[in-house]
């Protein structure tokens, strides 16, 4: 493998983790959506 396909396969899987990141943010974002939901259902239920 030259050091250019090398440099290549990094940068490729630099995009890919990159891309996980994000989905992850996302993710994370919408569970703490769900959270606030829950805990406002919760106590609209208590009143």
């Amino acid at each position: 493998m030259t050091l250019e396909e090398e440099r290549e396969g990094l940068l490729l899987e630099l995009e890919r983790y990159q891309r996980l990141w994000t989905v992850l943010e996302d993710l994370e974002t919408i569970l703490w959506g769900i959270k606030g939901f829950n805990e406002d259902l919760e106590e609209s239920s208590l009143d």
